[in-house]
């Protein structure tokens, strides 16, 4: 009887001593702390991995640092380059002169990633003009795809006669994404042979031109509706 009225008068320290079970989280916490306590003065906390130079890119587009990301393009690493290029697009307009300079990079790599960039840095125009002038006059043949395929993928009827052109451009490829390019802005598939003989592929290019000269005042109407409706809706 004494013993148990005993147990019951003890204080919550003694209880606790006595039958550490009873506060295995605060003990778990108290360690804890007394770990990190230790830890800290050496320190091995909060340190982690260094920040490669990639993140450092990324970060840096995150917080619209243009003029950094403008010295990471002069990078001797071409990849480097055209991560920071990708980067600058989160920048906006701001970023439109950096990237413009960028297009005339003497890498292929950077250029081709400026032409998929550029669309979301400069007003629609400019950024048709530009990729137009890439589509028509790069020596490389990957430039000349990534500016046809970013005039697709913005659907820039203006630069039409630019991508019908492409439909006999010299690399495979680029004709075909010229042909994704057309298909996309004309809203149906029109049948070229990209791969067949010349001359066949010239006549098909020839009666495709004559179908846009038909359908292009609707397809422009088309089109100016939709860019008024979304500028109302933003």
């Amino acid at each position: 009887m004494h013993l148990a009225a005993d147990r019951r008068r003890r204080p919550k320290a003694v209880k606790a001593i006595i039958n550490p079970m009873k506060r295995k989280g605060s003990l778990r916490a108290a360690l804890a702390g007394a770990v990190l306590g230790a830890m800290l003065p050496l320190g091995l906390v909060g340190c982690g991995e260094p920040e490669s130079e990639a993140d450092r890119i990324r970060r840096l587009g995150r917080e619209g640092k243009v003029d950094a990301l403008a010295e990471k393009i002069k990078a001797a690493d071409p990849e480097t380059a055209r991560l920071a290029v990708r980067c600058l697009a989160q920048a906006g307009e701001k970023a439109q002169p950096v990237v413009r300079e960028a297009m005339d990079d003497p890498r292929a790599q950077v250029r081709a990633e400026t032409a998929l960039v550029y669309p979301r840095v400069a007003k629609r125009p400019e950024a048709q003009k530009r990729l137009g002038d890439l589509a028509r006059r790069d020596p490389e043949a990957r430039v000349r795809g990534s500016a046809v395929r970013a005039l697709g993928q913005m659907r820039g009827l203006e630069q039409m006669e630019t991508l019908l052109t492409a439909l006999d451009d010299p690399d495979p490829l680029v004709r075909h994404l010229a042909s994704e390019a057309v298909s996309r802005i004309m809203g149906q598939r029109h049948e070229v042979n990209l791969n067949g003989p010349a001359e066949k592929r010239r006549q098909d290019i020839a009666r495709l031109r004559k179908v846009w000269q038909r359908w292009k005042g609707t397809v422009r109407g088309y089109y100016r509706g939709r860019i008024e409706h979304q500028r109302k809706n933003r």
